[in-house]
């Protein structure tokens, strides 16, 4: 069969079939932000957070660290599970972005972290204070975190867990974080739980006296989408609409370590689904519009780019997808690839069509 000879109407059916079902994969939602956001339960005086949830406010308090006598107090009260999955997940985060060396509390599957910065592997070495909540899960818990500048502290149910000398958070003084329960700010590192309260105080090692900068009350959640901080500062925590963060990421990068270590089926299919899009349309430019050599490879080669970066840059806006910059290059791969099994077919079909031609 000669490529060259199929009919063009054909051609552009089989390109349009092979382009939606590319967008389709590539487009499908993997959760549903409004079945896993914020949903508050008054009665029981808890807010349960789902996968893609937070909620957001100002702390710039938290910057007013005068002096080695004055330590940061956190006192959770909240419902854990299990978080699944190979992402960290955020419960607690206070900064701007990695670049600020926010505060983060978390969750690794069972263990509950208290660390600096985005380094989530601590390939870094720095200090945290960190314990497996195993046997907490599923139970109503009290969590009460103090950070110093010479010793930290991690207690559950007035229990001492966990306890590192030196500093495991230092305030950045220049900045006014932001602080976040449940996500990250791009909305990357959901953690899912109940919480009941969170209140944060700056305590005196000295004499006894705190001051407590914050007073979340998770029970207690207005129609306005907002929870409230019955503290003197008054500075609620807002819910943002379903689908909505702070700072979306458009096409993220991945180490290369990371994709081979934790995401080799990932760069496997990127790959192999984007080579019928190249086969498909390396056929449809050769048959119908005569392209031939480089024109013919840059032209698929664009195609293939068209379609994987609408796909990215709409990952951002869809439940459970990422936009990742390593995804547009394994496509455009995919693409390259699907490219030479096309230059394979036709080479195939002239060395089989000069074969018939010649004399017996």
């Amino acid at each position: 069969m000669d490529v060259s000879t199929l009919k063009p109407r054909y051609l552009i059916i089989l390109f349009l079939i092979i382009t939606t079902i590319t967008l389709t994969f590539g487009l499908l939602p993997r959760g549903d932000f409004d079945a896993n956001w914020i949903e508050n339960d008054q009665s029981n005086k808890v807010t349960w957070i789902g996968e893609y949830g937070y909620a957001i406010g100002q702390l710039p308090e938290l910057t007013k660290q005068p002096s080695n006598n004055i330590i940061t107090r956190f006192n959770l009260t909240l419902t854990m599970r299990e978080q699944v999955g190979p992402t960290f997940r955020i419960l607690i985060y206070i900064g701007e972005d990695c670049e600020s060396e926010p505060l983060i509390i978390g969750q690794w599957r069972t263990h509950l972290i208290v660390m600096q910065g985005c380094d989530f592997p601590n390939v870094s070495r720095r200090n945290r204070l960190s314990t497996d909540v195993a046997p907490y899960l599923g139970s109503k818990t009290t969590i009460s975190i103090l950070l110093g500048q010479s010793n930290n502290e991690l207690l559950i149910n007035d229990e001492l867990v966990s306890t590192k000398s030196g500093a495991v958070y230092e305030t950045p003084y220049a900045i006014k974080p932001t602080i976040i329960v449940g996500n990250s700010p791009d909305g990357r590192h959901g953690w899912s739980g109940s919480i009941s309260s969170l209140s944060i105080e700056h305590v005196s090692e000295t004499i006894e006296i705190s001051d407590i900068i914050r007073d979340y009350q998770f029970g207690e959640y207005d129609g306005a989408g907002t929870i409230i901080d019955l503290s003197a500062a008054g500075n609620s925590l807002s819910v943002p609409r379903a689908g909505s963060f702070q700072k979306q990421i458009v096409l993220a990068r991945t180490s290369i370590k990371s994709l081979i270590k934790t995401h080799r089926f990932d760069v496997l299919i990127n790959v192999i689904g984007f080579m019928p899009m190249g086969i498909v349309s390396a056929l449809l430019l050769y048959a119908c519009f005569g392209f031939r050599g480089r024109a013919l490879f840059v032209t698929t080669v664009l195609a293939a780019s068209a379609v994987s970066l609408s796909i990215e840059l709409s990952q951002v806006y869809i439940a459970g997808r990422r936009s990742n910059l390593h995804d547009l290059v394994l496509n455009i791969a995919g693409g390259c690839m699907g490219y030479i099994v096309f230059c394979g077919i036709v080479a195939i079909e002239t060395w089989r069509t000069k074969r018939g031609s010649l004399p017996e």
